[in-house]
């Protein structure tokens, strides 16, 4: 389910002010009417985000826009409950993650001529993970399991458990080679922190998603992409031919041999690792006439190493 609001206020000629507001709720329920094992099984996602942004047109060769962000993240793990008198399933219930993420953002688009423009921006996010529930430390040297838990911190409601920050540059440029060629080259970096961790050997949708914690950090990418677009008879025809490369840092897996579902320590049974991944796409659009499309080739490659510290 998903609302969004949208007020808009144009100042003057030169500036614009927006607002934007969202409501998103998720939810997913799985059950089993066997009468010895009956269960639903429910998990949810709730996201809030409010936004204001102002766009700044000082001349016709330039654009600013600026503004600020906030995320309210809350997600309900797994609620396990039998469904019949005579199921030998316990009632479970996993501890909720809640996280709040804030932003402050720059972006300035340079036009210097008919031929050249450049996007360039920079963004400053920074989250927090927010109780109510328990962190554990463990022991020294040792992988992280119910075995080897030797404390645990209690941070209640609304309480910072950890904290994680970071600046997310990136530009792009487009020169155009004549009136119907152009090239465009592009960068951006991103931090991400909410993660779905999926089970790709199961066929139930048993996929978790995961907010970031003191042991499971964001996952941070950075992504230089290049295209060339040229067109054809007088934009009867566009053709598209873009490569991407994508560095990937703190990427997320489950262990060997566990299970995440209603796994009320979720750092037991989650590695991270790194990856990268590239590809490319040619595309190819027909414009006018009486039969009109399109057509694209994606070829992609993904690679993920995911390597614990102990065996």
């Amino acid at each position: 389910n998903n609302a969004t609001l949208i007020w808009n206020k144009q100042v003057n000629e030169k500036v614009n002010f927006r607002m934007t507001a969202v409501q998103s709720r998720y939810h997913s329920n799985m059950s089993n009417p066997d009468s010895l094992t009956a269960y639903q099984l429910t998990s949810s996602i709730n996201y809030q985000n409010i936004k204001a942004e102002a766009d700044f047109f000082p001349n016709a060769k330039n654009e600013f826009n600026v503004g600020i962000t906030g995320i309210y993240y809350r997600i309900e793990p797994g609620t396990l409950t039998p469904t019949s008198n005579a199921s030998n399933v316990n009632y479970l219930k996993i501890s909720p993650d809640q996280g709040i993420e804030s932003a402050v953002f720059f972006n300035h688009e340079w036009k210097g001529n008919e031929k050249f423009s450049v996007v360039y921006g920079l963004r400053y996010s920074s989250y927090s993970s927010r109780g109510e529930h328990y962190v554990y430390t463990y022991q020294p040297d040792s992988p992280r399991n119910e075995e080897t838990i030797i404390d645990s911190t209690f941070y209640n409601q609304g309480e910072v458990v950890k904290r994680y920050s970071g600046f997310e540059p990136r530009l792009s440029a487009k020169y155009s080679l004549n009136r119907n060629s152009s090239i465009k080259i592009g960068y951006n970096r991103m931090y991400q922190y909410i993660q779905q961790i999926s089970n790709t050997t199961a066929a139930l949708p048993t996929d978790r998603w995961q907010l970031s914690t003191p042991y499971i950090k964001p996952q941070m990418a950075d992504q230089l992409s290049a295209g060339y677009f040229l067109n054809l008879k007088n934009n009867f025809y566009e053709t598209s031919f873009e490569v991407y490369y994508k560095d990937i840092h703190h990427a997320t897996d489950y262990k060997d041999g566990v299970n995440l579902l209603l796994n009320p320590i979720p750092e037991t049974a989650i590695l991270q690792g790194k990856g990268k991944a590239y590809g490319m796409e040619f595309h190819i659009r027909k414009n006018k006439g009486k039969l009109t499309g399109w057509t694209s080739y994606t070829y992609s490659q993904t690679y993920l190493k995911i390597d614990g510290d102990y065996p």
